[in-house]
């Protein structure tokens, strides 16, 4: 006569598969979900480098301020200069490395991307964009970064070189790059004009605003990613 368990052991075997076969299952399908999302990110990246010009004076560190306008609600890209990209959205993200760890520039959302040109470095590719983001108070202000890919569209890094942003206060950013960009200067400087008391509310503004200026100069490495000098 059959014990209470081994009665019960082909059901225990059959559950068995069947809990294998659900992880196997799960794996594959998230497997294949990757794949996918790898597949569409190459099939933008390749069309965004196709619409791309390559790196011209006109997009020199000298004139990327031409493209943009500011007034009393925030900074802004002009349109009439450049436009939004199709391909952009699923080809540029936020992976980086460990550069700029506590810059605020970083940690910004709703980003939108203007790309203008591109770069090929060995096996790293370059994009220059335009960035419309929105800051504090919902502020709109513009950014120029650098973004280095891998040749199927996989991002290595990003560099933040020229901002300009308004609100309670000031922040401008400019740079100066060599030809092939292989070393970067980025110079910043925040401007304070309001002052506050100790619950944060506006008490006034400055004749002439507090100052504080910082530079910091970013070597592009053989891998594609930018390390401070």
């Amino acid at each position: 006569m059959l014990s209470t368990f081994q009665k019960f052991v082909p059901f225990i075997a059959v559950l068995a598969l069947l809990t294998t076969s659900c992880k196997n299952n799960n794996t594959n399908d998230l497997a294949e979900e990757q794949a996918v999302a790898t597949n569409e990110t190459t099939t933008n990246f390749k069309a965004l480098l196709k619409s791309l010009p390559e790196y011209s004076e006109a997009f020199s560190e000298g004139k990327i301020e031409g493209f943009v306008v500011s007034d009393d609600e925030g900074t802004y890209l002009n349109k009439n200069l450049i436009e939004t990209n199709p391909h952009a959205v699923s080809v540029f993200n936020d992976t980086k490395t460990g550069h700029n760890a506590d810059n605020w520039m970083y940690k910004m959302s709703n980003k939108e991307y203007f790309p203008a040109y591109k770069l090929t470095k060995g096996n790293t590719i370059l994009i220059g964009s335009f960035v419309e983001y929105s800051g504090e108070n919902n502020t709109p202000g513009i950014f120029f970064q650098l973004n280095t890919f891998s040749t199927n569209g996989t991002q290595k890094d990003y560099l933040i070189v020229f901002n300009r942003f308004n609100d309670q206060m000031v922040f401008k950013s400019e740079f100066e790059a060599t030809a092939d960009f292989s070393e970067v200067k980025v110079t910043s400087v925040e401007e304070e004009w309001l002052s506050f008391d100790e619950h944060g509310n506006i008490t006034g503004e400055f004749a002439q605003p507090n100052v504080t200026n910082f530079s910091k100069t970013f070597n592009l490495t053989a891998s594609g990613t930018f390390s401070e000098k």
